[in-house]
């Protein structure tokens, strides 16, 4: 995937918490916790305008920050591969999580959105290493997948919507919801590599 896509890919992914926030924003109190404690209340709140766009949106622009910082410098600095990967995914992660965190302390029946809502932007950062043929081998064995690049970037495709699909139900709190749209975008990219 060429520079401008992977930035445009990882700015979607900042912005969906805010996406699923408006889904539930009316829905959502006034004050929201942003900051916890090991087994304690929380100790910090903000507004809930705050949690579901300001975090993404300023997670967003440090996404773009991060991009044109690594594609700069990353020959003149000799960033490994995984390193420039890692820093590029870093805060679309990060957004979905801490999003995830705060949007689930005040929703009601919402338990294992965090978890849930980080392994769907996995899946993602998943699509996008199978998309670019990063992926093909684990060990000695090849992956289905690994058959021909048409199969590579389909299989890339399905991963990172259905990645971003369940990104946004799980934030919104339908946790059960997003693993059953993972484990479908699972079977589905299997069929497809298989048959490609």
């Amino acid at each position: 995937m060429d520079k401008r896509k992977l930035m445009a890919l990882t700015s979607v992914v900042c912005i969906l918490p805010a996406v699923a926030c408006l889904i539930i924003y009316g829905g959502l109190p006034d004050e929201i916790p942003i900051q916890f404690n090991l087994g304690g209340p929380a100790g910090s709140t903000a507004p809930k305008w705050f949690v579901a766009f300001g975090m993404p949106g300023f997670l967003l622009l440090f996404n773009i920050f991060c991009h044109w910082k690594v594609n700069r410098t990353a020959e003149e600095l000799e960033y490994p591969e995984v390193a420039q990967i890692f820093i590029k995914w870093a805060m679309p992660v990060i957004s979905v999580a801490i999003t995830a965190v705060s949007v689930e302390a005040v929703l009601d029946g919402a338990s294992w959105m965090f978890l849930m809502a980080v392994i769907s932007a996995l899946v993602i950062v998943f699509g996008q290493l199978v998309y670019d043929g990063l992926l093909d081998y684990i060990g000695e064995r090849a992956l289905p997948w690994s058959r021909s690049e048409k199969a590579a970037r389909l299989c890339g495709k399905i991963y990172m919507i259905v990645g971003m699909a369940a990104v946004v139900v799980s934030v919104v709190g339908q946790s059960l919801i997003a693993a059953g749209i993972i484990i479908v975008g699972i079977i589905a990219a299997a069929g497809a590599a298989v048959r490609s």
